[in-house]
């Protein structure tokens, strides 16, 4: 089974709403199987999450604000988290997008 990219940005916009930076399994919705969070998602962050810290230095942190009204902000920053996961995965694979 491949990793789908509206299932991980699902779950890390869930672990965002609870306050964390990297999801767990109850941030994946129910209707995704126990043994392919466990087996496949989990692990793929695991690994690419370990991959980024290897080859990024941290620099300061910047806040964004959002208008109050937006609805938006969790959902762009949760894409922005999944894109990076998935762009290492690849560069390390040594597939091009």
């Amino acid at each position: 089974m491949s990793v789908d990219i509206r299932v991980l940005r699902d779950a890390f916009l869930r672990a965002q709403y609870s306050g964390r930076d990297i999801p767990q399994l109850s941030d994946f919705r129910s209707n995704v199987p126990v043994q392919a969070v466990e087996t496949i998602y989990l692990p793929f962050i695991a690994e690419e999450a370990a991959k980024l810290r290897q080859g990024f230095v941290l620099g300061p942190v910047t806040h964004i604000g959002y208008h109050k009204e937006s609805e938006r902000p969790l959902d762009v920053a949760g894409d922005a988290i999944v894109a990076g996961l998935l762009l290492s995965n690849m560069l390390s694979n040594g597939v091009w997008p």
